[in-house]
């Protein structure tokens, strides 16, 4: 009698699992991402790219505290997971824990210190906290590196006005307004800074660039 053949069990291809949970992720269905990084650590529980971005998931998701849990057990299973651990300073910063968001952020500018994202947001927490200085430090030392990163040019310029440096703050705004000319955020704040010392002229015709870019927007009417 011949045996019955018992084919042997296929197994899972995590690898495609993996970029099949990353594209619902991009593709904004952060719910079924969550449940593909699930699937995956069900069957790797130390699989650290399904954690740091099941981390993100949850994070996205308003699931802060699982976040910070999901993305530190990356981190501890790969230390030079760089994007989890900056990554995970976001996570904290948003929990109010900014002095581990400040390590967390540390730790990869130590390793990395032209990691242009991980400069930024350790300016954001310093800035925080009022370490304004710092901050700037920060900002100047991501723009040496990454001189087209709008954001933190805007950042600058909001930790220059904290400490009263409206001319460095005004060179700050535009330059992120020149660098994203849709971001109508940094058109307030250079109006704001103008008119705090008087130049209401050129506070206007800032706010007449914004209405070109937003012609619909009620809080631009309503300044003009």
């Amino acid at each position: 009698m011949k045996k019955a053949h018992i084919g042997k069990t296929k197994k899972p291809d995590l690898g495609m699992a993996l970029q099949a949970a990353i594209a619902k992720h991009q593709a904004g269905n952060i719910e079924g991402a969550a449940q593909h990084y699930r699937a995956i650590l069900a069957v790797a529980p130390q699989q650290p790219d399904a954690l740091h971005y099941l981390g993100v998931a949850q994070h996205q998701l308003g699931h802060k505290e699982e976040a910070a849990q999901l993305i530190q057990q990356a981190v501890k299973l790969v230390p030079s997971y760089f994007a989890a651990q900056n990554n995970l300073g976001n996570v904290l910063k948003e929990l109010g824990r900014q002095e581990e968001a400040e390590t967390a952020y540390r730790s990869v500018l130590n390793a990395q210190p032209q990691f242009a994202q991980a400069q930024n947001n350790l300016g954001v927490v310093l800035a925080s906290q009022g370490r304004y200085s710092e901050a700037i430090e920060q900002y100047r030392a991501c723009l040496a590196y990454s001189p087209e990163f709008a954001e933190c040019w805007h950042n600058l310029g909001n930790a220059c006005k904290k400490i009263d440096d409206i001319e460095g703050a005004l060179t700050a705004y535009r330059h992120s307004i020149a660098l994203a000319p849709y971001t109508t955020s940094a058109y307030l704040s250079l109006a704001a800074a103008l008119a705090s010392r008087q130049r209401y002229n050129e506070a206007l015709e800032v706010y007449r660039a914004w209405q070109k870019i937003e012609p619909d927007s009620p809080v631009v009417a309503h300044m003009i």
